[in-house]
């Protein structure tokens, strides 16, 4: 019995040796099969931004053979660095990230990611370039011209930005971003000219401009913009006023284009109220939306009836436009006397 353990595990231990010997040998005939393998070709998939590509695939190709479109075919495989290649494509500022692998065919994978512009910049000197959704500024492409927000008037270049230029350059990010994530914005502002620290909106339709100020609150900038435009001028018309002021904190200044020294002014908060004002006048009066039919409203403004008259006292009597005689009557917010 003891002769047949030894016996046992003599053979065990031959076969561990066997099986190890093979182990080593099917190693070394793979890393020998493996330096003979050749590159049988390459194939390139870009990840473009709406189907659309910036970079095109001989591009590519050539950025990774250095112009030479057969000079990775038939290399061997293992004298090909992926990672170098994958940094080299990277180096180009459209490319946001590259992956590169061999299938079992010996075909040599290239995988991109491009980046996705959200504006397009035009300088001073009538330079141009793009900025993706991250502020990395990007040169004009060849292959594909971005349908994005246009901005004029930046004052550097590309390659000379200092520190309040790219300040300048992620507030254009954010508010490009926003106009190309909204249909109405896309199809209605024309430009945006960069005026000092300010943005000025030039609209397509309409012969008006819109003062933006700074691009802090953007949001509800453009949700007091959107609602003057779907509640006012489409009553009193696209050409009604000259110039939209939104610089100033939950207002919506409104000047008419035909009296300068007229202007009156909507605030246009979470609820929808409507402040009107003017300089004939300084009195202001708050409508509350559960008490007011905004085309009312907005027919009494084109009319010009909500200008306060003066009383015999020298004080201002308020004159409320209410489409409800039942309503409550809406309060003063403020009021002060201004000489005539």
């Amino acid at each position: 019995m003891l002769k047949q353990r030894k016996i046992y595990k003599v053979l065990l231990m031959l076969l561990w040796i066997a099986m190890g010997i093979g182990t080593g040998v099917l190693l070394v005939a793979a890393a020998m099969h493996q330096k003979t393998k050749k590159c049988a070709g390459i194939e390139v998939e870009i990840d473009g931004v709406n189907g659309i590509a910036y970079v095109s695939k001989p591009q590519i190709i050539a950025l990774l053979s250095g112009g030479n479109p057969n000079a990775f075919v038939g290399r061997p495989i293992v004298d090909i660095d992926l990672e170098k290649a994958e940094q080299k494509l990277e180096q180009n500022l459209w490319i946001r990230n590259a992956e590169l692998y061999f299938d079992n065919k010996d075909l040599l994978q290239v995988k991109v990611t491009e980046r996705e512009p959200v504006a397009r910049i035009f300088t001073l000197s009538g330079l141009s370039f793009y900025v993706d959704d991250t502020g990395e500024c990007l040169p004009i492409s060849n292959e594909q011209v971005a349908r994005v927000p246009v901005f004029t008037s930046f004052p550097a270049e590309m390659n000379a930005l200092r520190k309040t230029d790219s300040l300048k350059i992620l507030q254009v990010r954010d508010m490009g971003a926003y106009m190309l994530r909204n249909k109405l914005w896309m199809a209605q502002i024309e430009q945006v000219d960069l005026v000092g620290d300010a943005f000025e909106l030039i609209p397509k339709l309409g012969n008006h401009m819109i003062y933006f100020g700074d691009a802090s609150q953007m949001e509800q900038k453009f949700k007091r913009l959107e609602l003057f435009y779907k509640h006012i001028m489409r009553n009193t018309g696209w050409n009604y006023y000259g110039r939209l002021d939104l610089s100033y904190n939950k207002l919506l200044i409104a000047t008419r284009r035909d009296r300068e020294s007229f202007f009156q002014s909507f605030v246009l908060p979470s609820r929808d109220s409507i402040i009107i004002s003017n300089q004939i006048d300084s009195t202001m009066l708050r409508y509350d939306s559960a008490y007011m039919q905004t085309n009312t409203a907005a027919a009494a403004v084109a009319q010009n009836k909500t200008v306060p008259k003066a009383d015999t006292a020298g004080k201002r009597s308020e004159k409320v436009v209410s489409p409800n005689a039942n309503a409550v009557k809406p309060k003063a917010v403020m009021s002060k006397n201004q000489n005539q």
